[in-house]
């Protein structure tokens, strides 16, 4: 889902690649290239929820993984941590970018608590190995979601959600190098924010009305997501504000301000910007802030 959906946006120099054992879903995903993990292995079928035959198919099928990343400044990795295929292969391909000098960053989710003990910590033994692999790691706890939510939430919006955090995540950083935002970075800007930095940490907030960007980076900065981290930690922070064209200097000078304050004095902080009518009356901002102990 995550990656069909950033493949409908189009963003500019942006390519997405769906990699799967279970042919099925290669068939339904909309993504730009899609490779089939471990044919021999899995003859198109799942990996079983084992992590060992995730990794198999993609250790068969690096030759091609290979020659997908090739020429690549940055790879987003975006996985479910906790099954076969995700909990196995992404890691293999972390691998593989890191040893082609690819700035590498994770972006995982573990499993929800409901789903069990053995699939929960299947997934937190993936995360430690794609730790091993990636520049920048994200780990996203399902469960952190669900406080976000309320008891008539239906299963599949839970999920939706999941999606979303994942999307944002990607879609901000994404933004910001694409050239298409109203204020954009410079990649060796996003590199210096995310080469090496390890365990990084996501919020996003939405607000409308009065001292709207105050409320969505306050959102951002407490909300589910990050509500035990400390910024002050962090060696990078990045920051994506969206909203409408009436975003006022003052109104972005005053949420950036509340981050600043928060944040140790020497960090790295960058920030970019898109602007559109479509927005409504809402400020959305992503805070990404990374090499937390």
């Amino acid at each position: 889902n995550v990656v069909t959906q950033m493949a409908e946006e189009n963003l500019d120099q942006v390519e997405t690649i769906i990699c799967n054992t279970d042919v099925k879903a290669l068939k339904r995903n909309k993504s730009h290239k899609k490779i089939e993990l471990g044919k021999k292995l899995t003859r198109g079928m799942g990996a079983g929820a084992r992590p060992e035959v995730g990794e198999g198919a993609a250790e068969e099928s690096l030759a091609e993984l290979s020659e997908a990343v090739e020429g690549a400044n940055m790879v987003f990795i975006a996985a479910g941590m906790g099954g076969g295929t995700g909990t196995g292969a992404a890691p293999t391909i972390a691998r593989l970018a890191r040893d082609k000098q690819i700035l590498t960053v994770g972006i995982v989710t573990i499993p929800f608590s409901f789903e069990g003990t053995k699939r929960l910590d299947s997934g937190l033994a993936g995360v430690e190995r794609l730790r091993e692999y990636t520049d920048t790691l994200l780990v996203i706890p399902n469960d952190k979601l669900l406080d976000a939510s309320t008891q008539s939430t239906s299963f599949l919006e839970a999920f939706h959600m999941v999606d979303m955090v994942l999307i944002n995540a990607i879609r901000g950083i994404t933004l910001l190098l694409s050239g298409v935002g109203d204020i954009n970075v410079d990649f060796a800007d996003v590199e210096t924010i995310m080469k090496g930095m390890g365990k990084a940490v996501i919020g996003r907030g939405v607000a409308k009305g009065k001292d709207r960007a105050l409320n969505a980076v306050e959102d951002a900065l407490h909300g589910s997501l990050m509500e035990d981290t400390d910024i002050r930690g962090a060696k990078g922070i990045l920051v994506h504000v969206s909203g409408p064209k009436d975003t006022s200097a003052y109104e972005i000078q005053e949420a950036m301000s509340l981050i600043e304050d928060m944040a140790d004095e020497d960090v790295e902080l960058i920030w970019g910007a898109s602007f559109s009518d479509e927005a409504g009356d809402e400020v959305a901002m992503t805070v990404i802030a990374t090499g937390l102990s």
